[in-house]
This record gives structure tokens, C-alpha cells and sequence, in this order.
């Protein structure tokens, strides 16, 4: 909660399972949009396939270079 002109305002944060879960949705919509398999994915952004199953059960946090290329992906594939 948060003091605000003498009220409690409480502020609605996402936890990191829930922005990890997000990951994890958002790297299986995108392959099953485009049609991919993991490894499809993999080779497409170049990273291991054991990578992108780590994304995709775990919610990895993906690297910067390889942020840039899902986001792009995500962006051509109409995924927010």
C-alpha cells in the first residue's frame, strides 16, 4: 500500500511469476502462430533449443539480444 494525501492507495504490481508466465504464453503463441516447433524458433533467433524450452516451462529470462529478436517477432506476429 501506498500513503497518498493521508488515504492507502494500494498499487496493483505484477510479481515476477506473473510477468515470467507471460513469457511463457507469449513465446508458445508465437510459435504456434507462426507454425513453429521449438527448435524453429531457436534457429530463427539463434539460440539453443534448450533455451527456448527453458522459456517456454520455466519462463527464462531471455538475453537482451535475444529480447530485441522475440519482441520483433512478437511484434511482425501481432502478439502484445
Amino acid at each position: 500500500m501506498l500513503r497518498l494525501s493521508g488515504r492507502f492507495v494500494r498499487i496493483a504490481l505484477k510479481s515476477q511469476a506473473e510477468v515470467k508466465m507471460e513469457l511463457k504464453e507469449k513465446v508458445k503463441a508465437l510459435r504456434e502462430k507462426k507454425g513453429w516447433v521449438q527448435e524453429d524458433l531457436a534457429r530463427e533467433i539463434d539460440v539453443s533449443l534448450s533455451t527456448v524450452q527453458r522459456w517456454e516451462k520455466q519462463g527464462g529470462k531471455p538475453t537482451r539480444l535475444a529480447r530485441r529478436e522475440l519482441t520483433r517477432l512478437f511484434q511482425e506476429a501481432g502478439i502484445q
